[in-house]
């Protein structure tokens, strides 16, 4: 031992005293002993910080049972040996269970030095013990968060703290990454001075950032020993050092992809450089970061997009509700007005800057916060409104004013009208001059988002389209040429119907949509028939039929086979024309292709519904068919398969297939899930080795398809696949058939690939709760454990009384013997064995409760563990002077569960009574044990205690966690055994016993149903 013991000796003979040291010396121990011989001096030097505490028991005006109960509430960690001449045997076992480390006779000084070393090994270990326990315990806690979805703020608020708790003196700090990854943010700072972290809010990335700039920056840990000289701290030295932080060792966050995602830093008040431990600790703190961090912002990304998606069918079908105009400019903004929650949304007109005048097209506005234009009245091409025209239509993106942008609020305008921020863009339609598209903010500052900025441009750009279609079908009237270019822009055809010759008159754009060349025509009914796909054929020829026979106008939606195999769907409305006689002669139409908004629609109810499955489902298997079948039915494809990445053997296998009733494909079936593919190969190895999407518009004639025959012969054509991704590992591939040749689909393969993320994130949260489970049984475990702790001198007591029946009785066989009295001996040995059985039984309920095996559901024997438990702490009630009494139902149902979990948790109540009875000095102390069977609980078991009770407040408590009504109690015990009745389907609770004391009753599920 290299390093100077630090001694505190309780000793009133100075010669004794200077022989301890001289044997602590002769075993290599070097101290500084200071030495005190009254309980005034031993009570200040207390105060004093020591490595071990030597006390004799007996003094003139002092003992040392008095001085350990001084020391255990000082400094409970500190080692305290006895060192005594008069120590009986009776009171060191009485010391060492009030907390003394050890006892050393005086006469056997040779003891003093390996005691001592020994204690302080374990003081040492004990530490070690209590610091992974509270490690384990802090992530614990933030993995639960995690899996909670608990805020971020909160989530690194509490990382910061376990920094702080685990390397006392420390102060720490995590910076976020803005989004553009040009500045860091505050994320969580508990312990910096509040003006320090203001200050730091917003520091720029760059390479000479101070630490935590710097370490973004480079993308490697920076520690700075000493902020006061580094020269990375020179724009931010005199802003640390009044705070009293000398040292910042910064270390990147980073994002499964590598990306930089924050900072953890850790400031010390001393210059130096972190030790393995705490370099370990930064390690794990920046893991978990990273969880949080991509966690929350995966969850952001996918509520973003959800937002897009849904503000984006508002709009759609607040466009699609009517050719009007007007009217359908007043539902769109009256519903940007209502998704960007804004205080107006406007339309003007032209937005030219070299225009004489401009107007209000439309607006909608809060009722707090009036029209800011006159609508529909001319205004003049101001220099300031010429300035804002120009500069929307010089933007390919919408512009925002105000905060957070580089351009301000028109200083005119904004006086005018309260206005603190506008976005505006510029919108085309055709054939027409250019709008302007813009929003108000008055009622307080506000920094437009980039999604916000995203929805806005998408609703401009389909605005756009829907304006173009509306005016054009305004003016369609006024030109034959206006009337086409209508059709080519909107997907709209007309056709004209003789009913005598049932041939059709179709414009160039009807033709275009069943795949004919651009041009008018003339077709036969036979025609357009063999055109419509053949599910749709019978139903579209009997609306039209019934159309002619009522004279009523009908509305079909239908689907058209090009050639090549392309599908459409086109949505056909007619009106049928008669003549003066009232017989139908003609029936006059139009055909809109609207292909893309059913794509968008079956988009956006597949997303919905994988949404659904992926939030209801327990586990990734009961999760995969269902989002196959559910993608098949949303998007009209026929067949869905899964494929699962083999780690060892390198290749993907099949794990699932689904199809529609339309189709029968056994032999593609058997044949996929007999197949692997490696990576490159077939259209699922090409996903896993591309990472992405792969879309073949005809598999039949794909020369890297290998089950391309069979495809052929059971009629699948178009196929794609997407990857199912964590983070960049590939850890699947879906993929799609459908029996129709189909182009590829862009949106369609984003989407899929969104789905791929989903699942990824699902595998992602899963892991999650798979570790909050693991963390729990863990916790279990220890609790059980530390109840043996606490039980190891009734369990040693209980032990001995078989074993020195096995050592008498084995003496007695000896003595019969010698006397060759073989059936005594005989009896004897047999008597032995018996004792010996019975040491064994205790040992087997002891490891029992010790092992940490995983939770079990077996068939459980309720009375048998009463029975057991009881057995287990017969000597610790012996010893508190408590009797008990049992009222076991008969012929109890088995219940449903883990035999060593409901084993804890009668073994912990049944301590919590004979503790709480301990301090009845002289009232009677009854322990009573039942178990019935009650139909509407199922199998019930009471503990009750004579005790001193519970009361109504401590009860409201009882079984939160950390509350405990003892000394040293560490509250977890009843929030731990109701954790496990409720797993098991039951429940714990607490009530008053009469007319003393408290009963604590758990109800479990019986196995099956009775009888």
């Amino acid at each position: 031992m290299t390093a100077r013991l630090r001694i505190l000796h309780l000793e009133d003979d100075l010669s004794d005293a200077e022989l301890i040291h001289a044997a602590l010396e002769s075993d290599g121990i070097v101290s500084d002993v200071t030495r005190v011989d009254t309980q005034a001096d031993f009570r200040a030097a207390l105060a004093q910080r020591f490595d071990v505490i030597l006390a004799d028991n007996t003094l003139p005006d002092f003992d040392g049972l008095s001085a350990l109960k001084l020391a255990t509430e000082a400094c409970p960690h500190v080692p305290f040996i006895f060192v005594s001449g008069t120590l009986g045997e009776e009171v060191a076992i009485e010391a060492v269970k009030f907390g003394a480390t050890d006892y050393v006779l005086k006469e056997r000084l040779s003891r003093i030095g390996p005691s001592v070393q020994r204690a302080l090994r374990e003081s040492d270990e004990r530490q070690e013990r209590q610091r992974a326990e509270s490690v384990l315990a802090s992530e614990k806690r933030v993995l639960e968060m995690i899996a909670r979805g608990g805020s971020l703020p909160g989530i690194l608020d509490g990382l910061c703290r376990l920094v702080e708790d685990l390397s006392p003196g420390s102060l720490a700090s995590i910076l976020v990454v803005d989004p553009d990854g040009r500045r860091l943010r505050h994320g969580a700072a508990p312990s910096l001075p509040r003006t320090y972290v203001e200050a730091i809010d917003g520091i720029a990335i760059g390479p000479m950032a101070g630490s935590c700039g710097t370490a973004a920056y480079r993308n490697e840990p920076v520690g700075v020993a000493d902020i006061a000289n580094d020269p990375l701290w020179v724009t931010w030295r005199d802003l640390a050092l009044p705070h009293g932080l000398r040292a910042c060792w910064s270390t990147p966050v980073h994002a499964s992809d590598g990306r930089v995602l924050a900072t953890v830093a850790v400031y010390a008040r001393q210059p130096g450089r972190p030790t393995a431990s705490q370099q370990k600790m930064i390690e794990r703190v920046t893991d978990l970061a990273s969880i949080a961090i991509e966690r929350k912002r995966a969850e952001e990304e996918r509520q973003a997009h959800l937002w897009f998606l849904e503000s984006m069918d508002r709009i759609n079908r607040a466009m699609q509700t009517t050719n009007d105009l007007e009217r359908m400019m007043s539902n769109v903004l009256e519903a940007v007005l209502s998704v960007f929650g804004c205080d107006r949304s406007w339309l003007v007109y032209p937005c030219d800057p070299d225009a004489g005048s401009w107007r209000v097209a439309m607006e909608h506005t809060q009722p707090e916060f009036p029209g800011a234009f006159a609508l529909g009245g001319e205004l003049p091409v101001d220099p300031e409104s010429a300035d804002v025209f120009r500069l929307v239509r010089a933007s390919t993106a919408p512009v925002r004013f105000g905060p957070g942008s580089d351009h301000a609020v028109p200083a005119d305008t904004a006086g005018r009208f309260s206005i603190r921020a506008m976005i505006a863009m510029a919108i085309y339609p055709k054939s027409d001059r250019p709008y302007m598209l813009g929003l108000h903010q008055c009622s307080s500052p506000r920094t437009w988002t980039p999604p916000e900025e995203r929805l806005f441009q998408e609703i401009g750009r389909r605005l756009e389209d829907a304006l173009t279609s509306v005016l054009i079908f305004r003016d369609l009237r006024e030109s034959e040429r206006r009337l086409e270019e209508a059709q080519r822009i909107s997907h709209v055809g007309y056709w004209d119907r003789d009913l005598a010759t049932d041939l059709s008159t179709w414009s160039a754009e009807t033709a275009r949509i069943f795949g004919f060349p651009p041009q008018p025509r003339i077709v036969s009914f036979h025609e357009i028939q063999e055109r419509v796909h053949s599910a749709d054929r019978d139903r579209q020829a009997a609306t039209v039929a019934a159309a002619v026979q009522s004279g009523r106008p009908y509305l079909l939606e239908y689907r058209v086979v090009r050639p090549g195999g392309d599908v459409r769907f086109v949505q056909s409305r007619g009106d049928v024309r008669r003549d003066e006689s009232g017989q139908p002669r003609r029936v006059f139409g139009t055909v809109q292709d609207i292909t893309e908004r059913k794509l968008a629609e079956q988009r956006l109810l597949a997303q919905h519904t994988v949404t659904q499955i992926l939030a209801a489902a327990p586990s990734l298997e009961e999760a995969t068919p269902k989002i196959l079948q559910a993608v098949c039915e949303s998007l009209a494809w026929d067949v869905g398969t899964l494929w699962r990445v083999d780690r060892e053997a390198g290749v993907l296998r099949c794990v699932e297939v689904r199809h529609t009733a339309a189709v029968a494909i056994p032999e593609f079936e058997a044949t996929s899930r007999e197949r692997t593919f490696a990576p490159g190969i077939g259209l699922p190895g090409r996903v896993w080795a591309n990472r992405g999407p792969v879309y073949v518009s005809d598999v039949e004639h794909d020369p890297n398809f290998p089950r391309a025959p069979i495809a052929a012969r059971e009629v699948l054509h178009a196929g794609f696949g997407v990857p199912i991704v964590l983070g960049r590992d590939v850890l699947g591939v879906m993929e799609f058939f459908s029996n129709e040749i189909r182009q590829p689909d862009r949106e369609l393969l984003e989407m899929m690939a969104i789905i791929g993320s989903q699942l990824g994130q699902f595998i992602e949260r899963k892991r999650a709760e798979d570790a909050l489970v693991h963390a729990r049984a863990e916790l279990a475990h220890v609790a059980r454990v530390a109840t043996l702790g606490e039980m190891s001198a009734s369990i040693a007591h209980e032990l001995n009384q078989p074993l020195a029946a096995v050592v008498n009785n084995a003496a007695a066989c000896l003595n019969w013997l010698d006397a060759r009295n073989f059936d005594e001996a005989r009896e004897s040995a047999e008597l032995a064995i018996a004792d010996g059985h019975r040491a064994a039984d205790i040992v087997a309920r002891i490891r029992a409760l010790a092992k940490k095996d995983p939770p079990r559901q077996d068939a459980v024997d309720v009375n048998a563990i009463i029975l057991e438990v009881i057995a287990l702490v017969r000597s610790e009630m012996h010893d508190h002077g408590v009797s008990v009494r049992t009222g076991l139902g008969n012929s109890l149902p088995a219940v449903a569960g883990d035999r060593i979990q409901l084993q804890q948790v009668l073994l912990n109540l049944m301590i919590n009574a004979i503790e709480a009875m301990s301090g009845n000095r002289y009232a009677p102390r009854e322990l009573s044990i039942t178990s019935i069977w009650a139909d509407a609980d199922g199998v019930t078991i009471s503990v009750a205690d004579s005790g001193p009770g519970v009361s109504p407040v401590i009860r409201e408590r009882l079984f939160d966690a950390f509350h405990t009504t003892k000394p040293h109690g560490m509250g977890m015990g009843l929030a731990i055994s109701r954790s496990i009745v409720e797993a098991h389907g039951g429940r714990l609770w607490a009530s008053a016993n009469e007319p003393c004391g408290a009963v604590f009753q758990f109800a479990l599920p019986i196995l099956g149903e009775p009888g």
